[in-house]
């Protein structure tokens, strides 16, 4: 209880006057405040710095993410291949050989337990037609030894080209044609016409035969392969324009993770600048 100041009697604590001498009450003007927190200090700093860190980071994936979808989406075919544009490949020989497709798996497994195959991941399309009406086009993959057995006596031009990316792939000009160009260069094996038609052998992983637009599909083995293009009944004078293409599905996975990943990073790094550069402004009263 409050005491008057004037005459020492206790008085009531809301009294405006002592009732024993008529003293007013002294009310005290003093206001407490809590004190202010700095707005910055070495926490809010390292905070700011390290959310800006995640969020230029959550950026790059975002971009990454976006354009592994947007290539994905736009450069397919209604297949979902990714198709090279066409070449023309022309040789007065009686094949055209595509050598050392070579596909490598390095890791052991136990033969008890399941392993991906290239297979799984990727799959291959060759599209090729006849410039020749009159001609009906083989296309065959097979592993090195078994077409090399059968071409070994056989003139031939192998085949090398080098894939680059043609400036149409930055969306020019999509279309069906796609975004990949090749340099094509020929070296000739020295031979005679083959002894049998290439469609009668047996050792073709994947092969089509025929007139009008041919196109096979091979989902890729461990080893080593050729890409052999003939007439159909194994004659000389090969001309054919082709396409290549690969449908690989992880590839709108692997988009649809950065996207996911990138938005996930890119909230941590705001709620973290947030709090850092703009909570301790609201710290005092």
């Amino acid at each position: 209880m409050p005491y008057c100041e004037g005459c020492g009697t206790e008085i009531e604590k809301d009294a405006a006057f002592c009732f024993h001498c008529g003293r007013p009450v002294r009310v005290s003007d003093v206001v407490y405040r809590r004190q202010r927190a700095p707005l910055w200090n070495i926490g809010s700093i390292l905070a700011v710095l390290f959310g800006g860190l995640l969020i230029l980071v959550s950026l790059g994936l975002l971009v990454g993410g976006g354009a592994v979808i947007w290539v994905q989406s736009t450069f397919s075919d209604s297949e979902g291949f990714l198709m090279s544009r066409e070449v023309r490949l022309q040789s007065d020989s009686y094949a055209m050989v595509f050598q050392d497709v070579n596909i490598d798996v390095d890791v052991d497994v136990p033969a008890d337990i399941w392993a991906p195959k290239p297979g799984d991941f990727v799959t291959v399309k060759l599209v090729g037609v006849s410039n020749d009406p009159s001609k009906e086009l083989f296309i065959g993959i097979a592993r090195d030894t078994d077409a090399s057995e059968y071409l070994k006596s056989v003139e031939y031009d192998r085949v090398l080209f080098d894939p680059s990316w043609d400036e149409e792939i930055l969306g020019i000009s999509p279309g069906p044609r796609g975004g990949i160009r090749f340099s094509v260069s020929r070296i000739t094996h020295p031979g005679v016409a083959p002894s049998q038609d290439p469609g009668s052998l047996w050792f073709w992983e994947a092969s089509a035969s025929g007139s009008g637009p041919q196109t096979i599909f091979w989902e890729p083995q461990a080893g080593s392969f050729w890409v052999v293009v003939m007439n159909a009944d194994g004659s000389d004078d090969v001309d054919l324009h082709m396409q290549l293409g690969a449908r690989v599905p992880i590839l709108r996975i692997i988009g649809g993770g950065l996207l996911a990943g990138g938005s996930i990073i890119l909230g941590v790094g705001g709620f973290i600048v947030y709090f850092g550069a703009f909570r301790p402004w609201r710290s005092h009263y």
